[in-house]
This record gives C-alpha cells, structure tokens and sequence, in this order.
C-alpha cells in the first residue's frame, strides 16, 4: 500500500482525461483511443490501489477492536488467592479462571469446583486451592 502512488496514480488519470478533453479536435482515432486505453490502465491501477487499501484499512480496524478487547478484559481481571474472578460491569464476580493459563498463554480457562473450594483446570491440570480450602482428613 502507498497513498503516495495512488495520489499520483490519480493525477495521471485526471490529465490523460484533461488532454483527451482538450485535444478531442486534433487528435485522430488512434490517438483517441491510445489515451482512452492510458486512461483506463490508470484508473485500474487506482482501483488496485484503493482496494489494497481499503483491505489494509479494515484489518488495522479488526487489530484495534481486538487490543481493545483485550485491555477491557485485563481491566476486568481480578486476582484473588490461586486463581483469577472477572468483575462485571454491576461489579459482581463472574468465573473462576486458570493462573496459570492466564499469566502464561493470555488464555482465559473457567475452572471446575471440586467442593471445599478446590478448583481444577481442564487444560492445564493445574490445581487450585482458595481461600476458604479445608483440606478433608480420614481418620
């Protein structure tokens, strides 16, 4: 992609269709159409041109929602104990999900509750154990 080839690109076109406009009377057949054949060669040309743009300009547009995304769900991330919590925007606590998943692959993973506030990821295997974790003896 290069606005600067466009805009010249463009300032082509613009006066191949001002010397066609221009010189209508001179100039013979052949010539009218070796300037139309330019003519249309530059606007193909814009019209690559622009569309490689445009196709540059929605995948930045994708890459920005997706940054944004990922900030809000940072914000939103909560650590507490061994394990993370996502604040909701009423500011409730929704999950609980992987650390270890988190810290190393930015994946948000929902842990499985084991009762006793023991938790378990089922990608990781990873094991958790909150705040409120009483381990269970046999006598």
């Amino acid at each position: 992609m290069d606005l600067a080839l466009l805009l010249t690109q463009t300032k082509t076109a613009v006066d191949i269709a001002k010397f066609i406009k221009n010189s209508s009377d001179t100039l013979d057949k052949s010539g009218q159409k070796l300037k139309l054949a330019e003519l249309i060669g530059a606007l193909a040309d814009i019209k690559m041109e622009t569309a490689e743009i445009k196709s540059l300009i929605i995948e930045k547009d994708e890459k920005i929602q997706s940054l944004e995304n990922q900030l809000k769900l940072k914000n939103n991330l909560v650590y507490d104990t061994a394990y993370y919590w996502m604040e909701n925007p009423h500011g409730e606590r929704e999950g609980t999900y992987c650390q270890k998943c988190w810290d190393a692959n930015d994946k948000l993973i929902r842990l499985q509750n084991r009762n006793n506030d023991f938790w378990i990821c089922c990608n990781c295997e990873g094991r958790f154990r909150g705040k409120a974790y009483v381990p269970n003896h046999k006598f």
